[in-house]
This record gives C-alpha cells, sequence and structure tokens, in this order.
C-alpha cells in the first residue's frame, strides 16, 4: 500500500515536510510548540491525524502503483514511480494535492478543527497582549515601590543616626557625670578624714570612705590629662597620707597596750614561765593566746596598708614601722623565754635537754610564724629576727651547759643526735617553700651546737689522748705478758670471749680502739682523721716503750708484744674508711747560720740581703698507717733474727769467723753443730708455743717461721764445706724436717 502526501499550507512547507503524515505531525507539533493548546484542542489535532493516514488513496493513482508492481515482478529492475511515497517534482505534488481534494468531500471535520485552532490561535494573541500589558503596569509598579523604598530606607537611617547620637549624647552626659563625681567627693572626704573626730580606723566607716578615696586617685591617675588632675590628685593624696598615719596609729596603739597587758599579767601570774614549759601548752599561754585574739581586729587593718605599700612606695615605712612595733612587743618578751630555757637546760641529762631544747625552739618558731601570719602576709624578714632571739638565747644558756661537760660519752651521742635524729624530727621545710628562711636561724643553731659539742669533743679526745696513751704510766700487771694471755676461754660466750680479747689488750690499744670507735659516727669526717692520726702515733709511740719494759722470760716477750699489739692495731682501724695523714708546717732557720757567717766575714753588701734572715716555712706529710706498717715490718724483721740467732747462735760465730780466717776448727763446727740440732728438736717448739700464744694466726705465724727457716737452712748450706771434713751429717731436709715437727705444718 502506498504512502499518500498531505496537504500543506504552501509549496515550500510541503517540499521541507517530505508530504504525507509526517509534514501534518510537524506542523502541528511546531504549533503545539509555539502556542500553549488546551487537552481538548490536543485531541482534535490527533483525530485529524488519524483520519489523513486513514484516507484511501485515489483510484487513478491506485492502478497506476499496480500496474507498477506487477511490472517490477515481471522485470527484476527499479525505478522511479509517480506514484510512491516521494514526489519528485512540485507539479506532481500539486497534481496529486487536486486529486486528493477532488476525491475528498467538500467540507470535512479537519476544516472544523481548523477554524477552531485559529480561533484559539486568535484568543492566545489576545491573551499574550493582555500579559504583555500586564507586565508593563507590573514594572510601573514595581518602580513606583523600588523609589518608595529607597525613600523610606533613607529615612530610617536618618533615624538611627538621630537616635545613636542621642544615644551618645546621653552617655556622655553619664561619663561627664561619674567623671566630675570623682572631682566632688574631695570636699566631702576631707571633711571626713580631716576635720571628722568620731572617724577612726576602728569604724567601719572609715573602711568604706577609704575606698572611695583609692577610686578618686585611681581615676586622677588614669586620667592625668585632664586639665585639673594634678591638683585635684595632690590634695587627694594629702588625704590619702592622712588615712594611713590614722592606720599606722591605730595598729601601733593596740599592740603597744597588748604587750603591755601580756607584761603585767605574765609577771603578774606566771613570773617564772610555768605555763610555757610545756610544749603542748604554748598555743594557751597569755603571751600567745591574747596576740591571736587580737590579729582578727587587726587584721583588716594590716591588710590595707600591705594592699597599698606594694603599689606605692610612699606607704611602706607606715607597714614597716608596724611591722616594728609587732617586733618590739614580741621581743620584749624574751626575758619570760630566758627563763623557760634556763629551767630546761637545769637537768642532769644533757642528751634529754639538747634535744627537748632543739625541738621547744624548733616548735616556738612555728607558732611564731603562724603568729606573724595572722597579722602581716609580706616581709617574713621580721619573723628571722625573733627566731634568730629564740635561737640566740637558747644557745647562750646551752653552751654555758656544754662547757661544764666532761662526760666523753654522753657528748658522742648528743652529737650523734644532733647530725641525725634531731634533724630529721625538727622537719624544717627546704628551701624550696617560701617559709625556709624563717627557719634558717634554727638550721644555724643547729650547725652551731654541732661544732660546739665537736670542739669540746675534740678537746676531751686530744687530753684522753695525752693522759690515757701519750703519758700513760703502765703498772707490773699491764706488762706481765705472757701471762695475761693465758686467761681460760674455754665454755665462754661470744659477748665474754671478746671481753676476754679485750682485756689481754695493751691499756693504751684499748684507749686509742675505744676513743676512735666512738668518734667515727659523731664527728666530721676531716676531723675525726686528724684524731685518728694523733692516737695511733701515740697508741704506736706508747707500745714501743711498753715492749721494753714488759716483764717476761726473756727478750722475745718484749718483740712479741709489739708485735701482736701492732697487728691488733692495724687490723681494729682497717673498718675506718679514712686517710690517717697529716701535713704539719714548720719554721726552717737553718740556713740564717750561713747568712750569719757571711755577714760577719763582711759579705753583708747591701739592707736588701736582710730578707735572708727570714725563715722558712717548710711541711710535713706524716702518715700514721705507713709508719705503722714500718713499725710491723721492723719488728717482725726483729723478730725473725732473734730467732734465727738464738737457735743457731753457734754456727753464725763460726761462719763469720771462717770468712774472716778461711778456717775453723772442727771440734768447734762439730759443737756448734750439734748444738743447732740439739736447738731444733727442743728449743723450736717451745719457741713456737709461745709465738703462738701472743699470735694466733696461722698464716702470720708462717710468715715469721719460713724466713726464719730460710736463715738456718742458708747457714747450713754454707757450713757444708767444713762440715763434710769433721764428718758430722746435718742435711738441709733433717733441717726442714725439724721445722715441720715443730710447726705440726707442712705448709713451710
Amino acid at each position: 500500500m502506498g504512502v499518500a502526501a498531505a496537504p500543506s499550507p504552501s509549496p515550500a512547507s510541503a517540499s521541507t515536510t517530505g508530504g504525507g503524515t509526517g509534514g501534518q505531525l510537524a506542523v502541528l507539533q511546531t504549533f503545539l510548540a509555539n502556542s500553549e493548546v488546551s487537552p481538548q484542542c490536543e485531541k482534535c489535532a490527533s483525530m485529524v491525524g488519524r483520519m489523513c493516514v486513514e484516507r484511501p488513496v485515489p483510484a487513478k493513482f491506485l492502478a497506476e502503483a499496480q500496474s507498477q508492481d506487477n511490472d517490477t515482478k515481471n522485470v527484476n529492475t527499479t525505478g522511479p514511480s509517480p506514484f510512491g511515497s516521494t514526489l519528485d517534482s512540485t507539479e506532481q505534488f500539486y497534481r496529486w494535492l487536486h486529486e486528493n481534494r477532488a476525491t475528498c468531500e467538500p467540507r470535512g471535520p479537519h476544516i472544523d478543527t481548523l477554524e477552531q485552532l485559529q480561533h484559539f490561535h486568535s484568543r492566545i494573541k489576545d491573551m499574550i497582549s493582555q500579559v504583555d500589558s500586564w507586565n508593563k503596569n507590573y514594572n510601573s509598579i514595581m518602580e513606583t515601590y523600588q523609589n518608595t523604598s529607597d525613600k523610606s530606607h533613607a529615612l530610617h537611617e536618618a533615624c538611627n543616626r538621630l537616635q545613636q547620637q542621642q544615644q551618645w549624647i546621653s552617655e556622655f552626659l553619664k561619663i561627664t557625670e561619674a567623671y566630675k563625681s570623682h572631682f566632688d567627693e574631695l570636699e566631702p572626704l576631707t571633711i571626713q578624714f580631716l576635720h571628722n573626730p568620731s572617724l577612726t580606723a576602728a569604724n567601719p566607716e572609715f573602711f568604706t570612705q577609704l575606698a572611695k578615696l583609692d577610686s578618686c586617685i585611681a581615676f586622677l591617675v588614669e586620667n592625668y590629662n585632664f586639665r585639673e588632675s594634678p591638683v585635684y590628685l595632690s590634695k587627694f593624696k594629702q588625704v590619702q597620707n592622712k588615712a594611713m598615719s590614722m592606720l599606722r596609729a591605730e595598729v601601733v596603739t593596740r599592740l603597744t597596750t597588748l604587750g603591755a597587758q601580756v607584761q603585767t599579767h605574765m609577771q603578774a601570774t606566771d613570773p617564772l614561765g610555768d605555763s610555757l614549759m610545756n610544749i603542748a601548752d604554748i598555743n594557751e599561754a597569755p603571751l600567745m593566746r591574747q596576740f591571736s585574739v587580737l590579729a582578727p581586729v587587726l587584721r583588716p587593718l594590716c591588710s590595707e596598708l600591705e594592699k597599698r605599700s606594694s603599689a606605692t612606695p610612699e606607704f611602706r615605712p607606715f607597714l614597716a614601722e608596724c611591722q616594728n612595733c609587732y617586733v618590739q612587743q614580741r621581743n620584749s618578751l624574751f626575758p619570760l623565754f630566758s627563763k623557760v630555757f634556763s629551767r630546761i637546760c637545769s637537768g642532769p641529762n644533757l642528751s634529754h635537754i639538747t634535744q627537748f631544747s632543739c625541738t621547744y625552739v624548733n616548735y616556738i618558731s612555728h607558732v611564731e610564724l603562724d603568729l606573724y601570719n595572722t597579722f602581716f602576709r609580706t616581709d617574713t624578714a621580721n619573723v628571722i629576727v625573733i627566731v634568730q632571739n629564740y635561737c640566740r638565747c637558747l644557745y647562750d644558756v646551752l653552751r654555758s651547759t656544754l662547757i661544764h661537760s666532761h662526760d666523753f660519752d654522753t657528748l658522742c651521742t648528743v652529737l650523734h643526735m644532733l647530725k641525725n635524729e634531731i634533724v630529721e624530727n625538727l622537719d624544717l621545710p627546704d628551701k624550696t617553700t617560701g617559709s625556709s628562711a624563717v627557719f634558717e636561724p634554727v638550721s644555724k643553731l643547729l650547725v652551731n651546737l654541732q661544732q660546739d659539742f665537736q670542739e669540746r669533743l675534740v678537746y676531751l679526745a686530744q687530753r684522753h689522748i695525752r693522759d690515757h696513751i701519750t703519758l700513760f704510766t703502765p703498772s707490773d700487771s699491764d706488762l706481765n705478758y705472757p701471762d695475761k694471755l693465758s686467761i681460760v676461754t674455754e665454755g665462754e660466750t661470744v659477748t665474754a670471749l671478746g671481753q676476754i680479747q679485750y682485756e689481754k689488750w695493751y691499756p693504751t690499744l684499748q684507749a686509742s680502739l675505744t676513743l676512735l670507735s666512738k668518734l667515727y659516727l659523731s664527728v666530721e669526717t676531716v676531723v675525726f682523721e686528724g684524731l685518728a692520726q694523733e692516737a695511733v702515733s701515740a697508741c704506736v709511740e706508747a707500745l714501743t716503750r711498753a715492749s721494753k719494759m714488759v716483764v717476761g722470760k726473756d727478750k722475745f716477750d718484749g718483740v712479741l708484744f709489739l708485735f701482736q699489739q701492732l697487728l691488733i692495731l692495724r687490723e681494729q682501724i682497717a673498718p675506718f674508711d679514712v686517710t690517717l695523714t697529716y701535713t704539719e708546717g714548720y719554721l726552717d732557720f737553718s740556713h740564717i747560720t750561713v747568712e750569719l757567717k757571711q755577714v760577719l766575714s763582711g759579705g753583708f753588701s747591701s739592707l736588701f740581703s736582710l730578707g735572708t734572715f727570714a725563715p722558712q716555712v717548710k711541711t710535713n706529710k706524716i702518715d700514721s698507717k705507713k709508719e705503722m706498717d714500718r713499725a710491723i715490718a721492723t719488728t717482725a724483721e726483729q723478730l725473725i733474727m732473734l730467732t734465727t740467732t738464738h737457735l743457731a747462735q753457734g754456727l753464725i760465730s763460726l761462719l763469720a769467723k771462717a770468712q774472716q780466717t778461711k778456717s775453723t776448727a772442727s771440734e768447734g763446727i762439730a759443737q756448734a753443730s750439734k748444738q743447732l740440732e740439739e736447738s731444733l728438736k727442743t728449743i723450736l717448739p717451745q719457741l713456737f708455743q709461745r709465738m703462738c700464744e701472743y699470735i694466733p694466726q696461722q698464716q702470720v705465724m708462717d710468715n715469721i717461721i719460713r724466713p726464719v727457716m730460710r736463715n738456718i737452712l742458708l747457714i747450713t748450706h754454707n757450713l757444708q764445706p767444713h762440715l763434710q771434713t769433721t764428718g758430722i751429717e746435718l742435711s738441709m731436709e733433717s733441717v726442714k724436717q725439724y721445722f715441720k715437727t715443730a710447726t705440726h705444718t707442712d705448709t713451710l
């Protein structure tokens, strides 16, 4: 079935759309896009479109189309059809249109629809013109509105400016009135502070007026550029000076009156200070309680003075005068505390006195600090003055007690207590706290007491060294060695054994070690080293003197005694980790003799040579440990030589004679050899037994016996050529065997 082309309003439109139903739909779509069509019109247009599509093709063109189709089937060729879906020329289109109109009805439904559409199109044009007219009116109204709005906004801004100006003027008037009020306060405040006798510092109204005065002065200082500010400021400060004077006078008067009342009360009720003897009752004593009662009354006045003195240097003297008055009133009570300290230090127990008095002064210092802080919050240096007076008072009383003390053990105990227990129990604040400076006098008191006790202890120690060591005169029982060593120790306890061993020591050794053991934990290390060096040197000298006076069987006892006591001394001082060195200085005049000879011989050339007559200062370093070790080594060598000589005296004499003459008698060698052999058999065990009484340490005994054996072996070795001529057999192995038998050991 062919497609028929639809009619078009113009040829141009027909050629553009391509004819048929598609052209009509395009026209409708263009119309709908350019104008607003109601749903009813849309339905009519859709119906017209369907009618155009479904209308029949004219019979003429239909027959031609069918014949053309048949020809196409018979002949396999293609060509343009005049009645196909496309039109090749305008003439064909108009011919097709004319035939199509002839076959159609004279008036169809689409004509009515077209008329309706045209009617609608005219109505729409009218509506558009009305809308344009309305838009013009709307724009005119909006322009009028905008002009009106701009004028209203300008009027509103003008009103706001006027209102702001009114507010600024009102605030300016208030500020001006406030400024003026500060100037107007001068006359009322002057009348109140200078001419009103009822206004005193104790009156509550005083602080109200003072606050107004401070406010006026602060305002004038801040606004000093005002024309009248300097004049008014000077007048206000005059009034302020008068107010501060009234505060100062009130505080000083109250404190002075209270101090006099407290002194009168204490003299009448407690002249000896019984209420102050107990630490727990100090806060309740009248001289503390009455000041504590006055503190809340004076604290507001002192606070005003402190606040103004910190900001204005001119008022610092007012505060300082009040603080000095407080310190004077507290110092006036020291005579009573002096009586209390005297009563405390009158006891017999020095250690208890020292501990209690130090605790007492520390507690009273805390009480004074707390009491001062109830009045003032600044410048605690005034409390330091009060605490210094307490410490000085206690120090004077306690020092007088210390000077009369002669008990060495008590002084050691007190000094140890001062260095450890008292310092810990006082709980003094450290330097990081603000109140640490207040308790520096207490710390200095403890240091001074330690130094005084240590000085007294050093004096007694030096006197002890002089009387009991250097100038010690032994009795016969003190020198009764080795009988003192034969004390029975079986079945005794450890403590009893220690006491027995202690009694075997020489008295100077006992005195030296006892002194050092007491001083070690009491005095400072430097002081202890000096005393220890002095004590050890004196002890070594005393032991050396005593070794020459020991009453024994022979010379062996003196040497063994000295060796034993020196070993004990070295062993006992080893735990003291100190250096026993001492550097002494002295003046050397030895060169002056040479200079005098030169002067007398004419060598004196000028006055400047007189400087050579000045003595030279020299130093000498003394090491007591080295001296003691040297004495021990010397004594050991002496003991070794003495033992060797005692065992082989004959052989030593023959050996010396043989070395001189290079010959010796056979009979003398034989006799001396027999004597040596007999000594090794009988005397050597006895000597070893005596040595063991003095020297119980096996290692020390071996160090003594081993050199003796080497000396005997050397003598025997040197006499071997002479012994062979006499036929006497004394081998070195036999000598060693004698020593092993006598000492009961194989370690030699």
